[in-house]
């Protein structure tokens, strides 16, 4: 088992054992190599203490499908922690934090997503529906 660069296919630049724990060691090194330039790609980079995403491509609130380069709110890692950020206020540390374990991180996206559907109350749905006024016309 190992890490391949995709621009030298021949042989993997690590390799780790075919146990569980190799499992963890090739898990644990990929997201090192691959959490900054994903969280950069995606808008990401400049958040306070944020190290990796938790998603990297979309998220679904409330039946929405929302790309995570336009999400206001985002999970993620930090150092030894999980967090939510927010995109209008980058220079701060996450607005909440949770254990570094998949608990924590599931607890964290939980967090995200509460908030991006208040969110998108706030701004998309309202803002872009369709209003009525009930009453008899003259």
């Amino acid at each position: 088992m190992g890490i391949w660069d995709r621009r030298a296919p021949d042989a993997p630049v690590e390799r780790f054992p075919r146990t569980r724990d190799g499992v963890e060691l090739a898990r644990e090194r990929w997201d090192r190599l691959i959490g900054p330039p994903l969280a950069q790609s995606r808008g990401a980079g400049n958040l306070a203490g944020l190290e990796r995403l938790a998603a990297s491509g979309a998220v679904v609130v409330a039946g929405h499908v929302i790309k995570l380069d336009d999400a206001l709110y985002v999970a993620g890692h930090g150092r030894d922690f999980a967090g939510v950020w927010d995109r209008e206020r980058p220079e701060d540390w996450p607005l909440e934090r949770f254990p570094a374990d998949d608990r924590g991180l599931f607890r964290a996206q939980e967090a995200a997503a509460r908030r991006l559907r208040s969110w998108l109350l706030r701004t998309k749905i309202l803002s872009s529906g369709r209003w009525m006024a009930f009453g008899v016309s003259p």
